[in-house]
């Protein structure tokens, strides 16, 4: 019966971890790009740690393998009862995240896209404007410089 204990605080956990994540996702989705660093950065730390919660459960597995049934097909089983009843439910609830999670990806894959664009076409614009202001300088100088001033022997004063 620890175990059942153990896997219903393991996944209350992974439950809050994955919210938190979802929240971060639909951020990406419209804060200022200077922000996304540190959103991209705290999803990372939020799936560090859902893959240490997914190791603890698999160790649960090796000693209940009749909890990862229901962890990982929980809408498969019917008529449970007690703490196998609440892993169920929690299990269900962690996949609605996810699947919530992969309904944003599109959309924050659009947002990524978009801003990289952005920044490829300041960046050219950027090229486009430096190279237009050395034209104008090498016309410049060149301009005043067209012919020798004075030609003494060959040589040019």
């Amino acid at each position: 019966m620890n175990e059942l204990v153990q896997m219903t605080t393991l996944l209350n956990q992974k439950k809050d971890l994955f919210l938190e994540f979802e929240q971060a996702t639909e951020e990406l989705c419209y804060v200022e790009i200077d922000a996304m660093e540190s959103l991209m950065d705290q999803r990372l730390k939020l799936q560090e740690k859902i893959d240490e919660l997914t190791q603890q459960q698999q160790q649960i597995y090796q000693s209940m393998p009749e909890l990862e049934e229901i962890v990982v097909n929980p809408i498969e089983k019917k008529n449970l009862t007690g703490d196998f009843k609440s892993i169920q439910e929690l299990s269900i609830q962690i996949k609605g995240t996810i699947q919530r999670i992969i309904q944003i990806s599109p959309m924050l894959q659009r947002r990524i896209e978009r801003e990289r664009d952005d920044l490829l076409e300041k960046l050219q614009n950027s090229k486009k404007s430096t190279a237009a202001v050395a034209q104008k300088y090498y016309q410049t100088v060149s301009s005043g410089v067209r012919r020798p001033f004075i030609q003494k022997n060959g040589k040019t004063v």
